[in-house]
């Protein structure tokens, strides 16, 4: 009887492991992800593997990881998004419990990252009626592990990177999603840098949308003291962005965002 009790627990234990890794066997590393974290002294597919069997010194070390290229945040975010999934909350909020606020900032961008990448994907595949539907579903269902994030989500969740804005960055030699996330971080040198970005199209509409949001986390004085110094072209050009991106706003809420931000607007917005 001993036996068979014991037996069985080890069946449900590699059951339990087993399931674990089927969850998690659609993890994609691409070759640069293992150069760049490499280079971090990091070996990216160990740890990944460690990870899986729960170790939580591993998953906090791909926690604070940082990738440089479009391509390796994209993949790195969409394997954070896919591990949670997999291993659950309670894992992950205890790996991350001690992480400092810049650290937890990089953490979100990431979150944020993959789920927009796996949302658009899953729309585009026609899996989602609507964009986001996936995100919102998530969080639902990791509700334990994005209290954490309940103050920087409120502030930073509506600024999305569309492909058109993400590709003519790259045109540029500018990683968009990497200067919002130092721009987060408190980088006012960054903040400086996408306030001189130039964009055509549907992309100068994300773009102003994303400065719209950003004042509104970072405050006029931070907004006013990165901007006094540019020309007469970059403070058109600055104005024009803000215009398209206040454009979806109704008349009420456009009167209330001034009323917020009325040093701003003075100081930038009515310069001539």
């Amino acid at each position: 009887m001993i036996f068979f009790n014991w037996a069985l627990f080890l069946f449900a234990l590699l059951l339990s492991s087993c399931k674990t890794e089927m969850l998690c066997d659609n993890i994609y590393i691409n070759r640069d992800l293992i150069d760049e974290a490499n280079n971090q002294n990091t070996d990216y597919q160990d740890e990944i593997k460690k990870v899986i069997q729960g170790d939580k010194k591993s998953l906090k070390k791909l926690c604070l990881i940082d990738f440089e290229t479009k391509e390796t945040m994209h993949n790195h975010g969409e394997n954070l998004v896919k591990l949670l999934e997999c291993l659950g909350d309670s894992i992950f909020c205890e790996a991350i419990k001690g992480l400092n606020e810049q650290e937890m900032v990089g953490l979100y961008v990431y979150f944020k990252i993959g789920l927009d990448a796996l949302d658009e994907h899953k729309y585009n595949m026609r899996i989602l009626k609507k964009r986001n539907d996936y995100t919102k579903d998530y969080k639902r269902c990791h509700t334990m592990f994005f209290e954490f994030f309940n103050k920087i989500d409120a502030s930073y969740e509506s600024i999305y990177v569309d492909w058109p804005l993400e590709h003519q960055s790259n045109e540029h030699n500018i990683n968009y999603w990497k200067e919002i996330k130092r721009i987060m971080a408190g980088d006012t040198i960054s903040l400086k840098k996408v306030c001189q970005l130039s964009f055509d199209t549907s992309a100068a509409y994300n773009h102003g949308e994303n400065l719209v949001q950003l004042l509104e986390c970072l405050g006029d004085s931070v907004f006013c003291e990165v901007t006094k110094d540019l020309n007469e072209n970059e403070i058109a050009e600055l104005q024009a962005y803000f215009k398209a991106g206040l454009d979806r706003f109704n008349k009420q809420d456009l009167n209330d965002y001034k009323e917020r931000h009325t040093a701003f607007f003075k100081k930038i917005m009515q310069k001539q």
